[in-house]
C-alpha cells in the first residue's frame, strides 16, 4: 500500500481524492480542539460567578452571629516566664544498689589446669 502511494506522486493523489479527506480531519481536529477549549471556558466563567451573583443579590437578610464567648468561656492568663539559659536544678542522683554477691577476685597467678565454670553444659 505504501509502495503504492510512493509510486503514485502527489498530483495523482490529488485526482484521486486521497488529500481531502486528511484536510477534512485536520479541520474536524481543530474545530473539535477550539470547541472544547470554549465550553470549558465558558463553565468555568459560570463557576465563578454565578455563586458570587447570587451571594450578592441574597444580602436582605443578614445571618445573626454567634459570640464567641457563648461557646468557648474566657481562659485564665498565664504569666511563667522561663529562662532557657539558666543552668538546671540540681537533683542528688539515686543511691546504687548493693550487689548481692560478690564475684570472686582473679588471682595474682594464672593457674596451670582450666577449671570448669559455673555454668552447666549439657552435651
Amino acid at each position: 500500500m505504501s509502495v503504492r502511494r510512493i509510486a503514485l506522486g502527489g498530483a495523482a493523489q490529488q485526482e484521486l481524492g486521497r488529500d481531502k479527506p486528511r484536510r477534512q480531519r485536520l479541520g474536524l481536529m481543530f474545530l473539535l480542539s477550539l470547541g472544547t477549549g470554549g465550553v470549558a471556558g465558558i463553565l468555568a466563567f459560570i463557576i465563578i460567578w454565578v455563586p458570587t451573583l447570587y451571594a450578592l443579590a441574597n444580602t436582605a437578610a443578614p445571618v445573626p452571629q454567634l459570640a464567641a464567648k457563648t461557646l468557648f468561656p474566657p481562659a485564665a492568663a498565664i504569666h511563667n516566664t522561663v529562662n532557657v539559659y539558666d543552668p538546671p536544678v540540681y537533683r542528688a542522683p539515686a543511691p546504687a544498689a548493693k550487689p548481692t554477691q560478690a564475684s570472686p577476685s582473679p588471682s595474682a597467678r594464672p593457674s596451670r589446669s582450666p577449671r570448669p565454670s559455673g555454668t552447666p553444659q549439657d552435651n
